[in-house]
C-alpha cells in the first residue's frame, strides 16, 4: 500500500475501490517505467562505448598502440552495470527489486561515463537527469536509493580518485559536499513534484472509482426499474380491471345514496358527474346541472350566493379541502339547509385536475338543533331569571353548574365556583362557626341514597367569608343511562324574609300593644269625662270657700293629667280622631322655631334648612307639632351640654324595595322631615325598642316612655312613617316620612266661641254606652235649658223616639262606638226620618272608616273625648247654631 491515505470521511466501499484503482494505477506506471528504463540503459551502455571510442581509443607505448582500457572498461563494466537491470526490467516488471536495481545501475553508469570523459563538469548533469527519469517511478524510496549511490560515489571517487571524477589530481574537501547538496536539492523538488503527482493520480483513482460506482448504480436502478416495469405493467392491467369493477361499484352506489355526490372541472364551469340524489334535494333535474354547470350555485339564496362560489373556488387554486353549510330555495319555494364538502382531485404532477365532493341535506338536522337551542335558550332564561340560586353537585361532590343568582348569593364568579368541592366551598360550618362534617351534610346524604330532601335553618358560606341563612331542596338527578349523577339544590336567601319577619313581629307586637292601649284608653276616657263632668258640676253646686271645692279642684287636676296620657295611649294605638289640615311643614318648623327654643334652652342651637319647592302633607296640625315637640325633647335629653338640633325638609320618592319590608307603607311620593341632634346617640339594643310603648331608658320618675311610641302611632295613622338612625356618641336622626298631596282651595270658618256656657231650649237626643258618662251629660245640658233624651245605644234611641212619638229632634249627640248599632248607623237613620237632624258625635277611638281612614265627612263635627262640660257646652251650641249641612 502507498504511504498516502485516503480520506477517512469517504464512503467506505468507495474508499476501497479508490485505493484498489490507485495502486493499479501505480503498478501500471512502475512497470511501464521499467521498461524505458530497459532500453535507456542499453542506450546509456552504448553511449559509453561511443564515447570511450571517440575521447581515448587508443593508448601509445612507445611506437605501438593499443586499444586504450576505457573502451574496455566502458564495454565490459559498463555491460555489467546495465545487463542485470535490463534482464529485471524486462523478465520482472514492476518488482520493487527492479526499481532498486535500476537506481543503483543508473547511478553507477553516470559516474562510468563521467569518469570515460575524465571527470568534466558537463557530464555531472547526468546525475540529474537520471534522478529525474527515476521519478517517473514516483516513489521516493528510488531516488533515496540512487541518491545515496551518487553521493557515496562523489565521496569515494573524489577523496581516493579525484581525476575520475572531477578531472583534477587534488581537490578541495568541500566539493563533494557542495554536489551532494545539489543533489539533495534536486531530490526534494522531485519529491515534492512526486507528492503532487500522486495526489493527482490519487484524485483521478476517486472520480473513476465514483464513476465505476455511479455505473453500477445506474446499472442496479436500470435493472430494478426494469423489474419494477415489469411488475407495474401487471399491475396496472389489475388495477385497470379493479378500476373498472370499482367504478361500477362507485357508480352503483352514488346512484343509491340520498346525499350528492359531485365532480366538476377545476374553475366549476363544467359538471363532469352528479349524483341522481341532486335532483331530489335541488329539485332539480340532473341534467339541468349539466348543461348550466351553475345551476347549483344559483338555488342559493342571494345573500350567501358570493361567499360560497368563492369559497369552493379555493378548491381549484390550491384549497386542500372545504366545508361549509348554506340555504338553498328549490323551484317549489321550499328552503333546505345543505352541507357541503368539497377537494380538490390531483394528477401525479400535483396538479389540480377536478374537483369533487358531497352535499347533504341537514335541514332536519338545522330544525332539530334550532328548537334544541330555543330550549336550551329557554332553560338559559329561566335558570338565569329565577332568583333562587341553583347549582349541580356531582357524585364527586364537585359544582358543575351555577346560575347567576346563586353565583350572586355567593358572592363568586361562577368560573370560580364551577369544579370546586361544594361542601367545602359553602356549607362547610354551621351559622355558629363550629365545622359542619360532610357525613352530615343532606346534600351529600341526597347523592349517597337519592332521597329528597328540605332543609330549612342552615347557613352558607359567601366567598368573603360571612354567612346568609338559607332554605334549600336537594333532589338527586340521573344521566341518559339512568345512573346517579349528583344532586341539584335550589336555595333561597332568608336573610330578608328573616328581617321581614322581625319587622313583622316587631310591627305586630307594636300593633297588638297598641290595640291593648287604645282599648284601655278609650274606657279609661269614658271614666275620664264622667270625673271630670262630675268634679265640674260639684264645683258649680259648692258655695264659695267650702273646703270640700279644694278637693274638687285636686280631682279635676288629676283627672287632667289622667287625660293628657289617655290621649298619649290613643295617639299609639292610632285611636285618636284626627282632624287633618293641608301643610307645608317648612311653614310649620317656622312658626315653631320661637316655642322650641323656648322649650329647648339656649345650650342647643336650633337649625332649620328648609327644601326650596317643598310639597304638602295632610295631617292634624296639632298632632305634628306634638311629633316635633315631643323628638326634640328628647334630643334635648340626649344633650345635657348642650349642642346642635337640625330640622332639614326634603321631596324624596320611596320604591318599592325600600317600602317592602315597612308594613302598611305604599311607595310614591313622600316628604321628609329629618331631626338630627349632637347627643350621645343610642345603641342598637336602644334603637330596636325606640318605639315601643313604656319603654324609657331615662330614670324613674323622669318619663313615662310614651314620647316615640306617640310619635310612631300619630304617624302611622296619617299613612306616615319614621325611623332612626343613630350610633353610640355620634348623635342621632329621626327621619319622618308623610305622603305628598296637593293643596285644594281652603275656605276656613272660625269656630264659634263664648266665655259664658252658652245655653238653650232645643230637643236633644243623647245616646251613650257609658251610664256615667251618659248621666254627667244629660245633667249638664239639662241645667243649660234643654230637653234631654236619653238611650243607651242605637237601638234604644230609635226605640225610644218610636214609643214617645217625639216630634222635632234637633241635635243628636251619639258615641260613634256602642253595642248593637254604631253612632254612625243611628246618625244615618235618624237623618233619613228628620233631614234637618243635626249630629254631634263623641269618642275616645273608633273602629269605622271614619277612623281608620283617619279624615271625617265633610259636614260632620266630632267631640273628642274626654270633654268638659264647657267644651260640650260650647260644642252642642256651635253645632245648633251652625248652617244645616249633609252629615255625610
Amino acid at each position: 500500500m502507498h504511504p498516502l491515505t485516503l480520506d477517512p470521511n469517504h464512503d467506505e466501499s468507495l474508499a476501497n475501490r479508490t485505493a484498489a484503482i490507485f495502486q493499479q494505477q501505480l503498478e501500471t506506471n512502475h512497470k511501464r517505467t521499467d521498461r524505458m528504463f530497459a532500453w535507456l540503459m542499453g542506450l546509456q551502455w552504448l553511449a559509453g562505448i561511443v564515447a570511450a571510442l571517440l575521447i581515448s581509443p587508443k593508448t601509445w607505448e612507445g611506437q605501438f598502440s593499443y586499444t586504450h582500457i576505457h573502451v574496455w572498461a566502458a564495454i565490459f563494466l559498463g555491460g555489467a552495470i546495465s545487463g542485470f537491470p535490463v534482464f529485471l526490467a524486462i523478465k520482472h516488471p514492476g518488482l520493487v527489486l527492479t526499481r532498486q536495481v535500476i537506481a543503483v545501475g543508473q547511478m553507477l553508469s553516470c559516474g562510468l561515463l563521467i569518469h570515460l570523459t575524465g571527470g568534466r563538469i558537463e557530464t555531472h548533469f547526468q546525475y540529474f537527469g537520471a534522478l529525474a527519469f527515476l521519478a517517473f517511478y514516483r516513489d521516493w524510496r528510488v531516488l533515496l536509493t540512487a541518491s545515496v549511490v551518487a553521493t557515496a560515489d562523489h565521496f569515494i571517487r573524489g577523496y581516493f580518485w579525484p581525476q575520475s571524477i572531477f578531472g583534477v589530481l587534488v581537490i578541495n574537501e568541500w566539493r563533494p559536499f557542495e554536489h551532494a547538496g545539489w543533489i539533495i536539492y534536486e531530490d526534494i523538488i522531485l519529491v515534492l513534484l512526486i507528492r503532487q503527482n500522486l495526489l493527482e493520480m490519487l484524485g483521478v483513482a476517486e472520480r473513476q472509482a465514483k464513476l465505476e460506482s455511479v455505473n453500477e448504480i445506474i446499472e442496479r436502478k436500470v435493472d430494478e426499474r426494469t423489474s419494477e416495469l415489469r411488475n407495474e405493467v401487471a399491475e396496472r392491467k389489475q388495477a385497470e380491471e379493479t378500476l373498472r369493477e370499482s367504478e361500477e361499484k362507485f357508480r352503483q352506489l352514488a346512484d343509491n345514496i340520498t346525499d350528492v355526490f359531485w365532480i366538476t372541472s377545476p374553475d366549476l364551469q363544467k359538471t363532469i358527474y352528479v349524483s341522481p340524489a341532486f335532483a331530489l334535494i335541488w329539485g332539480r333535474s340532473a341534467a339541468s346541472v349539466y348543461a348550466h354547470p351553475l345551476e347549483w350555485v344559483e338555488a342559493i339564496i342571494p345573500e350567501e350566493r358570493e361567499r360560497v362560489f368563492a369559497l369552493f373556488s379555493t378548491l381549484g387554486t390550491g384549497a386542500p379541502s372545504v366545508s361549509v353549510e348554506f340555504q338553498i330555495m328549490r323551484p317549489d319555494g321550499e328552503m333546505r339547509w345543505i352541507h357541503s364538502r368539497g377537494f380538490p382531485i390531483r394528477d401525479a404532477s400535483g396538479k389540480v385536475i377536478r374537483l369533487a365532493g358531497i352535499a347533504s341535506d341537514i335541514t332536519e338536522r338545522k330544525l332539530a338543533e334550532k328548537q334544541l337551542e330555543r330550549l336550551r335558550n329557554e332553560h338559559m332564561t329561566i335558570l338565569n331569571s329565577v332568583s333562587e340560586g341553583m347549582h349541580w353537585v356531582n357524585v364527586e361532590g364537585q359544582i358543575r353548574f351555577e346560575n347567576p343568582a346563586a353565583a350572586r348569593m355567593l358572592g363568586y364568579e361562577i368560573s370560580e365556583l364551577v369544579g370546586r368541592p361544594a361542601h367545602l366551598t359553602i356549607h362547610h360550618s354551621h351559622a355558629d362557626g363550629a365545622p359542619y362534617p360532610v357525613t352530615e351534610c343532606p346534600i351529600y346524604a341526597t347523592i349517597k341514597d337519592e332521597v329528597t330532601r328540605r332543609v330549612k335553618d342552615e347557613v352558607f358560606w359567601r366567598k368573603d367569608g360571612t354567612s346568609f341563612p338559607v332554605e334549600y331542596t336537594t333532589t338527586p338527578v340521573r344521566d341518559e343511562n339512568g345512573r346517579p349523577d349528583g344532586v341539584v339544590v335550589v336555595f333561597t336567601d332568608m336573610s330578608e324574609r328573616k328581617l321581614l319577619e322581625a319587622r313583622m313581629f316587631q310591627s305586630q307586637k307594636m300593633e297588638t300593644v297598641g290595640k291593648l292601649a287604645g282599648g284601655v284608653a278609650h274606657e279609661f276616657n269614658s271614666i275620664l269625662t264622667a270625673i271630670i263632668g262630675q268634679t265640674e258640676l260639684l264645683l258649680s253646686d259648692l258655695p264659695p270657700g267650702d273646703p270640700l271645692g279644694e278637693n274638687a279642684r285636686e280631682i279635676r287636676q288629676a283627672a287632667d293629667r289622667a287625660a293628657t296620657l289617655t290621649r298619649q295611649l290613643l295617639a299609639y294605638g292610632r285611636k285618636q280622631i284626627l282632624q287633618p289640615e293641608i301643610l307645608d311643614l317648612n311653614h310649620v318648623l317656622a312658626n315653631m322655631v320661637g316655642t322650641l327654643e323656648h322649650l329647648l334652652g339656649r345650650e342647643v342651637d336650633v337649625r332649620i334648612v328648609p327644601a326650596v319647592g317643598l310639597k304638602t302633607v295632610k295631617i292634624d296640625p296639632g298632632q305634628v307639632e306634638q311629633v316635633i315637640v315631643n323628638i326634640a325633647m328628647n334630643a334635648a335629653d340626649a344633650m345635657p351640654n348642650g349642642g346642635k338640633l337640625t330640622f332639614e325638609t326634603a321631596n324624596v320618592t320611596l320604591d318599592e324595595e325600600y317600602v317592602r319590608s315597612i308594613p302598611g307603607l305604599k311607595p310614591g311620593g313622600y316628604v321628609m322631615l329629618g331631626i338630627t341632634d349632637t347627643g350621645i346617640g343610642m345603641s342598637e339594643e336602644v334603637k330596636a325598642r325606640a318605639f315601643e310603648p313604656f319603654y324609657s331608658t331615662k330614670g324613674v320618675g323622669q318619663g313615662t316612655g310614651l314620647g316615640l311610641a306617640t310619635c310612631y302611632g300619630l304617624l302611622k295613622q296619617s299613612d306616615g312613617h319614621i325611623n332612626v338612625y343613630s350610633e353610640v356618641a355620634r348623635g342621632a336622626t329621626f327621619k319622618i316620612y308623610l305622603p305628598q298631596v296637593e293643596p285644594p282651595v281652603k275656605v276656613s270658618l272660625p269656630p264659634l266661641k263664648s266665655l259664658d256656657l252658652p245655653r238653650g231650649t232645643e230637643t236633644i237626643l243623647l245616646a251613650e254606652d257609658d251610664p256615667s258618662l251618659l248621666e254627667m251629660s244629660a245633667t249638664l245640658l239639662r241645667r243649660l235649658g234643654y230637653t234631654v233624651l236619653t238611650a243607651t245605644n242605637g237601638v234604644e234611641a230609635l226605640n225610644l223616639k218610636n214609643q214617645r212619638n217625639i216630634g222635632r229632634i234637633d241635635l243628636l249627640f251619639t258615641d260613634i262606638v256602642m253595642p248593637h248599632m254604631s253612632g254612625k248607623e243611628l246618625s244615618d237613620r235618624i237623618w233619613a226620618i228628620y233631614p234637618h237632624t243635626k249630629i254631634l258625635f263623641t269618642s275616645a277611638y273608633t273602629e269605622n272608616a271614619i277612623v281608620h281612614q283617619g279624615i271625617l265627612n265633610e259636614g260632620v263635627t266630632l267631640l273628642q273625648k274626654p270633654y268638659t262640660p264647657s267644651t260640650l257646652a260650647n260644642k252642642v251650641r256651635e253645632v245648633l247654631d251652625r248652617p244645616l249641612s249633609s252629615p255625610r
